[in-house]
């Protein structure tokens, strides 16, 4: 990869390190500074509204930056934005209805409601960041991110300071920061226009194209989180902890994927259907070619995380050390050959990738039954069947490539 690839992936790594870690001291702080009730209510929006995002976006940010790079068309950005913010307006008028006439804060109304609209303006932050992304403004990406992580960090830290209201500072630190940049974007920063003919194109773009990505983001949701709900009806507390643990540490793996792919896709976006396979190619040649650097990281990550783990948790969770090892394996070879499965979108096979996943669950779920018989063999179950599924979905787009040239 060149040096302003990595130059860029770097950037975007970093501040999404940030953004993410600015999420994690909120909870850690709230924990301690919130009483217990106050604090489950919070935790509850906050994971419910990170839930919700994915539905609500329905797949839309991956069509905009596809159909944007092969067209250049900025109607598809603006509808892309103007459909969020019609979804923020469906969205909030019920949700600020129900608190108002909720029991009180902690009641499931609240938190619902929290959840719902700390979704819909998660989902526009989101669209913000698709924008810069489609653009490949990637230099404006990373400073949005660290500005937007200031502002929550400041905004929680007032709230706690002068009160102690879970439902202030879920509305401080995860709903005002977004609304204020997709503000500024649009009003300020001209980045976006709202357009009720850009709003039609992006539904029609959901009813071909955004429908397959939604379902396939959905599906591999569920086979991420899948894994900890059979360990919970089958197993311990203890089991279900040792996963929570290697789900947490594996959010660096993940990061680190995202951050590439957020630099990829908009280049592969760009190529036409001939150019697309030369590039598919050329992704191909550099990704065998760096395969011995990806095995010592991928190392260097394995060993590092179990030595981390063992060592704070060796004797309350003597499993996840291991666990984290096995399910990080899987992930990691999957994040490696995802990259190359990035073709899907240029080529134009997002059924490809959502069958996959759909049926990537379905042979999870069965050889969990059959093989999980205990909270490791889940991990070396999970693994195996993340990779296969990706190494599935590489060969179909290897096929393709070929039938192309």
């Amino acid at each position: 990869m060149a040096t302003s690839g990595l130059k860029k992936i770097s950037l975007v790594m970093v501040s999404n390190l940030i953004a993410n870690g600015v999420t994690f001291l909120i909870l850690m702080v709230a924990a301690s500074a919130l009483p217990v009730d106050r604090f489950a209510s919070f935790s509850l929006a906050v994971s419910l509204g990170f839930m919700l995002t994915t539905l609500l976006d329905f797949g839309v940010n991956v069509t905009a930056v596809r159909s944007f790079g092969m067209e250049k068309n900025k109607l598809v950005l603006d509808g892309m934005m103007s459909a969020k913010w019609l979804t923020l307006a469906v969205a909030a008028l019920p949700s600020v209805a129900s608190l108002y006439f909720s029991p009180g804060p902690g009641s499931y109304y609240s938190i619902i409601a929290n959840g719902v609209i700390g979704a819909a303006v998660l989902n526009l932050w989101m669209g913000c960041r698709t924008l810069e992304q489609a653009n490949e403004s990637f230099a404006s990406y990373a400073r949005s991110n660290i500005l937007y992580a200031t502002i929550r960090l400041l905004a929680g830290g007032i709230v706690l300071w002068l009160s102690k209201d879970a439902q202030y500072l879920y509305l401080a630190s995860f709903v005002l920061p977004g609304l204020l940049f997709a503000l500024a974007q649009g009003v300020w920063g001209r980045a976006y226009e709202l357009s009720w003919a850009g709003v039609r194109q992006t539904f029609r773009q959901a009813k071909n194209y955004s429908i397959w990505v939604f379902v396939s983001s959905a599906a591999y949701g569920a086979v991420l989180y899948s894994p900890q709900f059979f360990i919970a009806k089958q197993f311990g507390p203890v089991e279900v902890s040792s996963y929570g643990i290697a789900l947490s540490f594996m959010g660096i793996v993940t990061l680190i994927a995202n951050s590439i792919r957020t630099v990829l896709l908009p280049r592969m976006m760009k190529a036409g259907a001939t150019e697309t396979v030369g590039s598919i190619n050329v992704l191909l040649s550099r990704l065998i070619r760096f395969f011995p650097a990806f095995l010592g990281g991928a190392a260097l990550i394995l060993i590092a995380g179990w030595f981390v783990i063992d060592f704070w948790y060796a004797r309350t969770l003597p499993d996840a050390a291991w666990v984290f090892v096995a399910c990080s394996a899987g992930l990691l070879g999957t994040v490696y050959v995802g990259f190359f499965n990035i073709g899907i979108h240029s080529l134009g096979m997002p059924n490809t990738e959502a069958i996959n996943n759909i049926g990537r669950l379905l042979l999870l779920i069965g050889s969990l039954y059959l093989f999980g018989k205990s909270a490791i063999a889940v991990a070396v179950v999970f693994a195996v069947v993340l990779l296969l599924g990706e190494l599935w979905t590489a060969a179909i787009v290897f096929m393709r490539t070929r039938s192309e040239e």
